[in-house]
């Protein structure tokens, strides 16, 4: 599990090295944080970076059901952002792996980052 500071999210120089260093992880990134911490700004600046990835943004979407049937099968890889299960940015990196499998995905298939204020 990684951690990223909400701040440097917001600092252009800094977003585009996070970017960098997410995209050779190759791997499905899920991003927790709080509303406005700029989990979107992230997922759009990977996205930007790598086409090979995509956000939920970038599909229109109709279910959770669909979510989960998409995430679960694709030729992309995702970064998808998601709030903190009951918006408490201090739970436990263990129950944020459950939350995930939790979710119908697999968490071995993603890399789970949170961002923190």
């Amino acid at each position: 599990m990684k951690t990223i500071n909400s701040s440097d999210i917001f600092d252009a120089a800094k977003l585009e090295g996070i970017a960098l260093g997410l995209v050779c992880l190759n791997s499905n990134l899920l991003i927790f944080g709080l509303p406005y911490s700029g989990k979107s700004t992230l997922a759009k600046a990977i996205c930007k970076t790598d086409r090979r990835f995509r956000t939920l943004e970038d599909e229109e979407i109709l279910s959770e059901k669909d979510h989960k049937a998409i995430l679960g099968k694709s030729k992309h890889l995702w970064c998808v952002g998601h709030q903190f299960p009951g918006q408490l940015q201090a739970i436990p990196d263990s129950e944020l792996e459950a939350f995930v499998s939790g979710m119908g995905l697999d968490a071995s298939d993603w890399v789970i980052l949170r961002i923190e204020k």
